[in-house]
């Protein structure tokens, strides 16, 4: 390969390298204005216990409704 040859090949991988970079940077941009979206809009409650979940608990008439549609749609 001559030296010209691997002077293109090396300034297109150094573009493809730069390109890659930008994604990743802009990727990562998003991805905090996004979690800061989310933090916004749950309240405070949640800023001051990220690591806590609550799950909610259903009725037991939900609970026997769901088993019931469970048993009639395994046939």
């Amino acid at each position: 390969m001559s030296s010209k040859k691997r002077d293109i090949v090396a300034i297109q991988m150094d573009k493809v390298e730069k390109l890659n970079n930008l994604e990743k940077y802009k990727t990562a941009i998003r991805k905090k204005q996004f979690i800061n979206e989310l933090k916004v809009g749950l309240g405070d409650e949640i800023k001051n216990n990220p690591n806590r979940v609550k799950v909610g608990k259903s009725s037991w008439v939900k609970k026997l409704g769901l088993m019931i549609k469970k048993i009639f749609t395994k046939f």
